[in-house]
């Protein structure tokens, strides 16, 4: 018979521990609103626009930039330990419907627009664009706001 020692016996234990930790520790520490700057609390997020069935088209550059709390997605990962999606992956779930609603008020979309590819191309943005300090947000949704983006030839033929 093999004797085991206590620390043997409470090692798995402590193994679920110690990651649990690590994530809550990741969860906090990069979002105390003291020491954080802007890039670490907000995650920027563009979508392209292209609406399919309207009599206005779209010029293709029509954008929604989405200004994301960086804690969505920490919470997201704590209520989730048990997905492994990547924070790039999360913000992207976490957006789509605000895309798509700030879209919606601008141009007619389908039933589906992501289904249908109207909303697409999600990128990420290094820093918050100029226009985010401009004007107000277009669309806010849990503390996610959205700005929608007129291509400039477009711009110039909508002001009288």
């Amino acid at each position: 018979m093999k004797s085991s020692s206590i620390a043997d016996q409470n090692e798995p234990v402590l193994g679920t521990l110690k990651v649990a930790q690590s994530r809550l520790l990741f969860a906090c520490r990069a979002f105390d609103p003291k020491t954080a700057i802007m890039s670490q609390q907000f995650l920027y997020v563009q979508f392209k626009v292209t609406p399919k069935g309207t009599l206005t088209r779209a010029t293709g550059s029509e954008t929604v930039a989405i200004e994301l709390p960086a804690k969505h997605v920490a919470d997201w990962k704590l209520q989730r330990p048990g997905r492994y999606l990547t924070d790039e992956e999360i913000a992207i779930e976490l957006t789509q419907g605000v895309a798509t609603g700030t879209a919606d008020r601008f141009v007619v979309l389908t039933h589906r627009p992501l289904k249908e590819r109207e909303i697409h191309s999600a990128g990420f943005l290094p820093d918050r664009l100029p226009i985010m300090n401009e004007r107000d947000c277009d669309y806010e949704d849990n503390g996610i706001r959205a700005w929608f983006i007129i291509s400039l030839c477009r711009r110039q033929l909508l002001q009288p």
